[in-house]
């Protein structure tokens, strides 16, 4: 989750030197924009080495196309387009970032996924009658792969200022007491469909006994190929249609037992499902090892 620095706050070193205090920065991407760059910059070269799947999230203070959210996404430094610089001076808990303003190279390469679901009619703010997405949330491809469904829950941005959390304009009048008018921004919704994890099952079943059997794990049999002939073998994992069908949880035990001749039931013993288990029979006893 991350609040990158407020477009209109003018204390940015990099403003100050331009002279662009109390006018409208060069770039039109508002007061403190290296210093955005610089905070992405740091989020970037984090993110690097983080596995599995991320999700950034939060109000970047940066519509989808300037510089801070396109160096989480897109971009690629080429020979006669404008560069995206840092800020200088910055440091991270005391220790230097950039010493001098620095060119970005290449962005993260994450997908905006408001923008990539919705196209042009995203946004979460509105800024004198105008509207526009500076809150974002911001997939790894593993990530974004697993997504189903994006919206923005516009509770906030159109709201009347009269009833909004803030003072500034309704002083002492009532405030809204559901989600609208909660904050000035409005919040992504991003739905993911995550698939149940898989139980590593590996099941070895040895009839060493004269008797046709029929294996069974949890009281059941296989729907194919239920029976096993003598001084056979047969393994069961999770691809096996008969450990399908049992729908193992992490945490649950496989109680394996066979029917001798298909009809008298041998109890052979159980383990925890994701245990490699390993069956003999041999027509007086069955052992679990």
């Amino acid at each position: 989750m991350n609040h990158f620095k407020s477009k209109g706050y003018r204390l940015g070193y990099e403003d100050w030197v331009a002279g662009e205090f109390d006018t409208d920065t060069a770039d039109r991407q508002g007061h403190c924009n290296a210093f955005r760059v610089s905070a992405a910059v740091a989020l970037r070269d984090h993110l690097k080495a983080v596995d599995g799947d991320v999700l950034i999230l939060g109000d970047l203070n940066a519509y989808a196309k300037e510089d801070p959210v396109r160096v989480l996404t897109d971009y690629q430094r080429a020979s006669g387009e404008r560069d995206i610089m840092t800020a200088s001076g910055t440091e991270i808990r005391g220790v230097p970032m950039h010493p001098t303003a620095k060119a970005v190279e290449q962005g993260l390469g994450y997908t905006n996924l408001a923008t990539d679901w919705l196209g042009d009619k995203a946004y979460s703010y509105s800024f004198s009658g105008e509207l526009g997405a500076l809150d974002h949330a911001l997939a790894n491809t593993s990530l974004a792969s697993k997504v189903v469904g994006v919206e923005e829950w516009h509770i906030n941005s159109v709201e009347s200022t009269l009833f909004e959390y803030s003072r500034q304009y309704s002083g002492e009048l009532v405030k809204s007491s559901n989600p609208f008018s909660s904050s000035d921004h409005d919040p992504v919704q991003v739905s993911l469909d995550y698939p149940e994890p898989v139980v590593p099952v590996s099941v070895t079943v040895n009839n060493r006994s004269f008797l046709p059997i029929i294996p069974l794990l949890n009281g059941q049999k296989s729907p194919v190929h239920a029976w096993m002939k003598w001084r056979s073998q047969r393994q069961f994992d999770q691809a096996s249609p008969l450990v399908q069908s049992l729908a193992l949880q992490s945490d649950d035990r496989i109680a394996v037992s066979v029917k001798a001749l298909g009809l008298f039931p041998v109890y052979c013993g159980s383990a925890p499902a994701d245990t490699p288990m390993t069956v003999r029979y041999t027509g007086f006893r069955c052992q679990l090892r």
